[in-house]
């Protein structure tokens, strides 16, 4: 930050470009109710050979999702 060059000043353009395109522009939920939800799944030990498992969960807020994450 102490020293940019013209890469970090031309992505800086593009950013408020693209900023300025999209104003008018927003996320809308579904009409449902306004609740979040969370839910969450972990099956252990599914590859017994390699020992792994798989785990995640999803966040949904007015029948929309928010957030997500799956690992191995």
């Amino acid at each position: 930050m102490s020293n940019p060059d013209k890469d970090h000043w031309v992505a800086v353009k593009w950013i408020f470009q693209s900023l300025r395109g999209t104003s008018n522009v927003c996320l809308i939920y579904g009409s449902g109710n306004p609740v979040l939800e969370g839910f969450t799944y972990s099956n252990m030990l599914v590859d017994v050979d390699t020992s792994w498992s798989t785990s995640g969960y999803v966040m949904i807020y007015a029948s929309g999702v928010v957030s997500w994450q799956s690992r191995l």
